[in-house]
């Protein structure tokens, strides 16, 4: 079962297999308003950050079950098919991870005299090349923070950038 937060909307994998779209009517009983899917549902869950909620679940198809999901437009809205299970395998639940967006870093490059000042947030690895092209090297220690000072009287020409 997956339910929206404000206890409206609710999809219930049902008797049979089948997945129904319910909502609440009065906050005592449970309507069912269309079946969504006729494929045979064993886990699921649901988005509901979009403006059509989607459904993601397992099948119980055997031997293969699969995982689909669901954008709930209507009651004719069709499963699609992400991931088949393999030979001896079998999808078995299904959930919510929190999502990781790592911005990529930024080297910001100063001046000062002859010398050329890096700097940079976080933790990576400062690399240089003679060659915009590469190959790329750890500088020397290795260096993982800012700021790094280098001249620019020798090597006349350098490149950098940042690994993870």
């Amino acid at each position: 079962m997956a339910e929206d937060t404000n206890n409206s909307l609710i999809y219930v994998g049902a008797s049979g297999g089948t997945l129904k779209r319910q909502f609440d009517t009065n906050s005592a009983t449970w309507i069912n308003v269309y079946t969504l899917s006729s494929v045979g549902t064993r886990y699921l869950s649901a988005d509901f950050t979009g403006v059509n909620p989607v459904i993601y679940a397992t099948t119980t198809e055997a031997p293969f079950n699969r995982l689909v999901s669901i954008v709930d437009t209507d009651a004719s809205a069709p499963a699609v098919t992400l991931a088949t299970a393999g030979v001896n395998q079998t999808f078995r639940g299904i959930r919510f991870g929190p999502a990781e967006v790592v911005a990529p870093p930024t080297l910001s490059v100063s001046a000062n005299g002859s010398d050329v000042i890096l700097n940079w947030a976080g933790s990576h690895t400062l690399q240089s090349a003679t060659n915009v092209a590469g190959p790329y090297l750890d500088v020397a220690g290795p260096v993982l923070t800012g700021p790094y000072t280098n001249s620019t009287l020798a090597p006349a020409q350098m490149y950098f950038r940042l690994r993870n």
